[in-house]
């Protein structure tokens, strides 16, 4: 279908002989979205409209104002309760928690401030609604997170882990992943020692957490190396392997042999004969 002149949802939804229930499908809405769009009591958010432009190939006009418009209270931009917010778009609890895909136990108890809204569901509703929800429950909430956020900075200055540097952020582990690209699967592996970055994503997590200067990674004993003056090397984890584990030892290389000391004991490790006899 191809239109030149812009279209609104309702006649376009017309044009085609479809019911509110069939357009939404169409689109991945539901049917009360479909009729909160056509009533004006909601805005079509930015991904809507580019959807609806994929599927329908037409431009979206800009809505023209709903009856309820002069009631609605509270503009695009400001911030203000759930409750104000769907008391202004004149919604019930039901088409609220349908166009933002929750239950409606879950909009009540938002309202009543027994449950805060997580990031996710505000951004959801910041796309929807174009407004910012607030409530002392939430002022309360990022206080003591601003609290975690502080203390967790004043810890990045000795080498961080990714873990630490996301939690000085306040981000998730998926909230960390979209901003370097890579999945929230990636970023557990990350952490859990199970997989280990590109060079790729080192710079990308330096360029945009701002902090180049310093030393991201904690290298694990297997990718610590020792060499000796022949350029041989071995790593950290098989030496210790071979002394034992302690609370502290000391391994200095001298030829083909690492010394160590650990406490009162001391003693010397052959680690390139191994190589040698392999060559």
């Amino acid at each position: 279908m191809e239109k030149s002149e812009p279209v609104t949802i309702k006649s376009l939804r017309a044009s085609l002989g479809m019911n509110q229930e069939q357009f939404g499908q169409s689109l991945g809405l539901s049917k009360i979205t479909i009729s909160a769009y056509e009533t004006g009591r909601l805005r079509p958010s930015t991904k809507t409209r580019e959807k609806i432009q994929e599927v329908f190939h037409v431009t979206l006009a800009e809505d023209e104002p709903g009856p309820e418009d002069g009631l609605l209270g509270v503009q695009p931009g400001q911030a203000c309760t759930l409750k104000q917010l769907r008391k202004s778009r004149r919604l019930s609890q039901a088409e609220l928690a349908e166009s933002l895909g929750l239950r409606v136990q879950t909009i009540s108890a938002y309202e009543r401030d027994k449950i805060t809204p997580s990031r996710k569901v505000l951004d959801r509703i910041q796309e929807v609604y174009g407004v910012e929800i607030r409530s002392d429950r939430m002022d309360e909430r990022d206080a003591k997170q601003k609290e975690r956020l502080s203390a967790a900075q004043s810890r990045l200055g000795q080498n961080p882990t990714i873990a630490e540097i996301r939690t000085a952020k306040g981000l998730s582990q998926a909230e960390f992943a979209r901003i370097i690209g890579v999945s929230a699967q990636a970023v557990s592996a990350y952490e859990t020692g199970r997989m280990e970055p590109s060079r790729k994503t080192w710079e990308k997590i330096r360029s945009e957490f701002g902090v180049e200067h310093l030393d991201m990674r904690r290298m694990s004993m297997a990718q610590v190396l020792l060499e000796n003056g022949e350029g041989k090397t071995v790593s950290l984890k098989q030496v210790l392997e071979r002394i034992g584990l302690a609370d502290e030892v000391t391994i200095w290389m001298n030829d083909q042999t690492a010394h160590w000391t650990r406490g009162e004991q001391s003693g010397s490790i052959p680690v390139y004969e191994d190589q040698e006899n392999a060559e």
